[in-house]
């Protein structure tokens, strides 16, 4: 089966986004439901170990296009999972609204690197503009928060919480 490396590049980047979008958002469904800690889980080196990924992951879709190995799709698909783990736990409930914006943004681009593949062209819009819509929320949200948007989705700033909620203090809330 020879693929054409222009459609191996545009699948693998669609699977790489949906598979960090997918385990990424499990995360954060697992994060706001209550069944994982909202509290950042901070691993030792984190920002390396998310680069070394990144990076293995060029090296691998390099390594497929040329390849057109089976094993080296799933080693893609494999590593992209763990890093939409790792790109989430880090980050406070605080925070998780900016994140979820941000991964549905992803599933657009996703989406538009697939309709590339495909030689959709509605596919490509449509996940264009999910992908940009989304990120323009996330930055707005960020400015409105007064976060900085690559602190927030590096885990920069996910351990504050409100200082009622530091306190333990219950009021009531006051309609009108």
């Amino acid at each position: 089966a020879d693929i054409h490396a222009q459609a191996l590049i545009e699948m693998s980047l669609g699977v790489a986004i949906g598979a960090i979008t997918f385990t990424g958002s499990v995360i954060a469904f697992l994060k706001l439901d209550g069944r994982m800690s909202g509290k950042p889980i901070m691993i030792g080196g984190r920002h390396f170990i998310n680069a070394a990924l990144g990076i293995a992951l060029i090296v691998l879709i390099v390594l497929l296009v040329t390849s057109e190995s089976k094993l080296v799709f799933w080693l893609i698909v494999a590593a992209s999972l763990v890093l939409g783990v790792l790109l989430i736990i880090p980050i406070g409930g605080a925070d998780m609204p900016v994140v979820v914006s941000m991964l549905n943004s992803y599933s657009g681009w996703a989406a538009a690197a697939l309709g590339f593949t495909l030689g959709n062209l509605a596919l490509i819009i449509t996940g264009a503009l999910v992908g940009s819509s989304g990120a323009i929320l996330s930055y707005i949200m960020c400015k409105g928060m007064n976060r900085s948007f690559i602190s927030v989705i590096l885990g920069g700033f996910g351990g504050e919480t409100s200082a009622a909620a530091d306190d333990g203090i219950e009021r009531t809330v006051k309609q009108g």
